[in-house]
Formats: structure tokens, C-alpha cells, sequence
């Protein structure tokens, strides 16, 4: 039996020469689900993906977040 270490919502086209980028599924601050979301210094917010990670024991993972801005400032 092969075992994949992201299970569900895998993407070719999210294949990196190095890495795998994770889709965001919803973004939850303070229990309410945001379209949009500003982030204060100081604050969190929980990021849900839409792939399912099966990470075994023997093998270290990393996930960074890029952040990336859209409209003018």
C-alpha cells in the first residue's frame, strides 16, 4: 500500500522544485469565518487548508505562510 502525505485535495500544479503550496480553505478569527482579513500586530487567526496532511513520525514538515497584499494602499 503506497502512503501519500497529503490525502485529500492534492494538486499537481502546487508542486514546487522543493515544496508543496497548501490551499486555503477558511480563514476562522475569534469563532467567525472572514472572506477578508486584516490581522493586528499581536493577533491570530486560524487558517484551515483544503488538503488533508498524513505526515508519518519519521519525517519533519515545515509550513510557512506567504502573505501576499491585493488593491493599493
Amino acid at each position: 500500500m503506497e502512503r501519500q502525505l497529503i490525502s485529500v485535495e492534492f494538486s499537481e500544479e502546487n508542486i514546487n522544485s522543493i515544496s508543496y503550496d497548501l490551499t486555503i480553505e477558511s480563514v476562522i478569527s475569534e469563532s467567525e469565518l472572514l472572506e477578508v482579513c486584516d490581522v493586528p500586530p499581536n493577533e491570530y487567526v486560524v487558517i484551515q487548508t483544503k488538503e488533508v496532511l498524513s505526515i508519518p513520525k519519521d519525517i519533519m514538515g515545515r509550513i510557512a505562510l506567504s502573505v501576499f497584499f491585493l488593491g493599493a494602499m
